[in-house]
């Protein structure tokens, strides 16, 4: 299957239930393929403990991103992304998705950051 969601997803747990799930790996080279496709693709390593299964997996994922408008005030989007990053720890304890939240992989979106969330990170 392939879908977008942060792990672990519903659907998965779901299919969990009563059911042993495995991983099925990329046949050699295919993986580098498929993400040199396109740049908003990466490789996600699922840890063996999130599904239950005997191993981890590697599966083709993406960075969700807030999109904003040029035209929103660079001092607003400076001051959402501040409220996210700056209390990332306080939103991690209530969402287990935003435990994969990495800051650092702001730097490396397959588009460009806007101005106020630049220079947010520039700081």
């Amino acid at each position: 299957a392939f879908a977008l969601s942060g792990y672990p997803a519903g659907a998965v747990m779901q299919a969990s239930a009563g059911n042993k799930l495995r991983f099925i790996s990329f046949s050699d080279g295919m993986l580098d393929k498929a993400l040199a496709k396109n740049r908003a693709y990466k490789s996600v390593e699922i840890p063996a403990d999130v599904y239950g299964t005997a191993e981890p997996g590697t599966v083709i994922g993406v960075n969700n991103m807030l999109i904003a408008p040029n035209s929103l005030s660079a001092d607003v989007v400076e001051k959402i992304v501040a409220s996210v990053f700056d209390h990332l720890d306080e939103f991690q304890a209530e969402n287990a998705n935003a435990k994969q939240i990495d800051p650092a992989a702001s730097l490396s979106l397959a588009i460009p950051l806007h101005a106020g969330a630049a220079r947010y990170f520039e700081k």
